[in-house]
């Protein structure tokens, strides 16, 4: 829209018309969807928690769309070349001064979005994460193809092998890194409580929604559930953590077993409440972290003479 308005000449003249039409149709398209989402009562299975975004957030992101997820060490050389990214954009303007208006279009949709995220972000809610703009990461590559086409052919077809060989190589070693800081390593955890874990002992889950990786790579004798406690198989939405509820819950969860593991990730805002809880009320015997955000505790329920 901004984009129409700084250049209502080089459309016709009943361009809005078509436009309102246009997003009319669209949201009358995504009605049923929202409709359904809420009579299902999904919503709260869809909000996670965020936190409110800082600048390293928002040049991160454009990090992250070229060289993916990395390392904090990496991350932070990756993220630090940055003056002179902007460097090599300004020498690529004075070599053309002139820009037309279909890379005035593709700047705006990279930038655009992105500014209004974080905006949203400070101001009224935390809706910032790099995945949820993944849309404008097309419109970056153009406009780094345009920047690179201004500079002589020689330059620009090294400039884009060397990009090409560096995205390539970060992408290699985001899928080999142990330390990929966004990898949850559930598959460990899961092999560790196959091993240790017993038909007596009970695998506690939180947040809820976190069953799922854990059901794919646990295979073992152990009973599973989780706290809040959550039926899968009922319809609505995961239930909420009540602070009040977590004596009864856990009594429904340790009934008839010797030993409890609790495996903790993707904190929804609950999850130091709950380990708290657990460490005041319960013998803890083990504690692992397996990845970043992802760590294993055990406690003793039981005691035989």
């Amino acid at each position: 829209i901004l984009f129409f308005l700084y250049n209502k000449k080089l459309f016709e003249k009943d361009a809005m018309k078509k436009f309102a039409k246009i997003f009319g149709l669209l949201f009358i398209i995504f009605i049923p969807w929202i409709i359904y989402v809420f009579y299902l009562g999904q919503i709260s299975n869809t909000t996670p928690l965020l936190q409110s975004p800082t600048t390293v957030n928002f040049f991160n992101t454009f990090s992250e769309f070229l060289f993916g997820f990395q390392t904090d060490h990496l991350n932070t050389i990756l993220v630090s070349l940055w003056p002179l990214t902007i460097l090599f954009v300004f020498l690529s303007l004075r070599r053309n001064k002139r820009i037309m208006p279909e890379t005035i279009y593709l700047i705006l949709a990279f930038l655009l979005p992105n500014i209004v995220a974080f905006g949203v972000s400070l101001l009224l809610r935390p809706v910032y994460v790099t995945r949820y703009l993944i849309f404008t990461m097309p419109f970056m590559y153009f406009v780094i193809s345009w920047l690179l086409s201004i500079y002589p052919k020689k330059i620009a077809m090294f400039g884009r092998a060397l990009l090409i060989i560096i995205m390539i190589s970060t992408l290699i070693i985001e899928a080999v890194s142990a330390s990929t800081p966004v990898r949850e390593d559930y598959r460990e955890a899961a092999e560790y409580l196959e091993e240790h874990a017993s038909s007596s002992h009970i695998i506690v889950v939180s947040a809820p929604f976190t069953i799922f990786p854990v059901l794919y790579y646990y295979d073992g004798s152990s009973a599973l559930a989780t706290i809040p406690i959550w039926n899968m198989r009922d319809k609505g939405p995961i239930p909420p953590f009540i602070e009040e509820k977590l004596p009864t819950e856990l009594e429904i969860v340790k009934a008839n077993h010797d030993y409890m593991w609790l495996l903790l990730s993707y904190d929804q805002g609950y999850q130091e409440k709950l380990r708290i809880y657990m460490d005041t009320h319960l013998e803890r015997t083990f504690y692992k972290q397996f990845s970043p955000g992802l760590y294993l505790y055990g406690y003793k329920l039981r005691y035989y003479d």
